[in-house]
């Protein structure tokens, strides 16, 4: 079964010669190569077509079909081959065979498959190379008459049905304009009038603003006539009521003042008295606090008198020091005397 890539191969197919050609050719090269210039070797070109259902497909434009088993039955004898691309395939069947029907393509084909695998010479049989050229050089001359004339019907065909297609298309386009143009009428009309009544608004609009600015003209010289009559009386009897509202408030605001002055006063006589009792008791208790210290600073000496004469005295395991300064006694916490005692006493 053949791959599902479409591939073309054309095929150059070589007139086979004799056996004295084939010996002159082997004992003068330079012989053969004149011969062949001079056109006496005929070459035929056939296209063998192989059809697949995917069109287009990246195997066929990239990698080609693989024509190596064909290329080795086809190098054992005098065939040459010659591979394609896919985007080329279209081109060499227009060529080939013009547009026409499916069944008549296919006919078309198979026809000429049948042929070309006739035409080809039996492995190891020797067969007349003159006949077979003949034959399909006739054969495809056929061919190709027959898709000409058949190429020329389906253009002309063509043809006919572009012209049956143009004049429906002219006739349509020309309904369609007329429709246009009636459209584009109407649409003119309807604009013409709404412009008409849109001017006719207009004009009584701008009849209507000049009548209402004239009217509340008037209007408003009325107004301010009548504004300014009430204005200046208004004004007058505001400077009366502020007059006595200010005259009332101010003798109210001086009564008030005489009465707030005098309870500022008492206030004021009330607590110079009482820091002037605060003073004096201050005074005495300071008075009182220094008549004690001195009383316990000569209590202390005396004190501290005696006790130097103690240690003197006695044993020294015996003595403190805790009568070498003044007791703390008769003070506040926060107002005792923390100071040392360093008089000297004179025996």
């Amino acid at each position: 079964m053949l791959s599902s890539t479409v591939c073309c191969f054309v095929v150059h197919v070589a007139m086979r010669p004799s056996a004295s050609q084939r010996l002159k050719e082997k004992t003068n090269p330079k012989e053969n190569e004149t011969w062949r210039k001079a056109g006496n070797c005929e070459f035929l070109r056939a296209n063998i077509w192989c059809f697949c259902v995917d069109q287009g497909c990246s195997v066929c434009e990239d990698k080609m079909w693989d024509t190596r088993s064909l290329e080795k039955m086809v190098n054992r004898t005098s065939l040459s081959t010659q591979r394609v691309l896919h985007t080329h395939i279209l081109e060499l069947g227009e060529q080939l065979c013009p547009r026409s029907s499916p069944n008549a393509r296919t006919d078309d084909h198979l026809k000429l498959a049948t042929n070309l695998v006739n035409l080809q010479p039996a492995t190891g049989r020797e067969q007349p190379d003159a006949p077979s050229m003949e034959e399909f050089k006739q054969l495809a001359e056929k061919e190709k008459r027959a898709a000409l004339r058949l190429q020329e019907e389906s253009l002309q065909a063509s043809f006919q049905e572009a012209l049956r297609a143009r004049d429906r298309l002219e006739a349509e386009m020309r309904r369609e304009l007329q429709v246009e143009l009636q459209a584009q009428f109407r649409a003119r009309c309807e604009g013409l009038r709404a412009q008409m009544e849109a001017e006719k608004v207009q004009a009584v609009g701008e009849a209507c603003r000049k009548l209402q600015e004239q009217l509340h003209k008037e209007a408003e010289e009325t107004r301010e006539k009548i504004i300014h009559t009430v204005r200046e009386e208004t004004q007058e009897c505001v400077r009366r009521c502020v007059q006595d509202a200010e005259r009332s408030i101010r003798e109210e605001c001086d009564m008030k003042a005489e009465r707030e002055k005098r309870a500022l006063q008492d206030r004021h006589e009330e607590e110079k008295s009482e820091l002037q009792n605060r003073m004096q008791q201050l005074r005495d208790s300071l008075e009182q606090a220094c008549r004690e210290r001195i009383q316990y600073e000569a209590e202390f000496k005396k004190v501290q008198a005696s006790y130097r004469r103690f240690v003197d005295l006695t044993d020294s395991s015996l003595h403190s020091d805790y009568l070498l300064k003044l007791r703390r006694l008769g003070r506040e916490p926060g107002l005792m005397d923390t100071a040392t005692q360093t008089d000297e006493i004179t025996s």
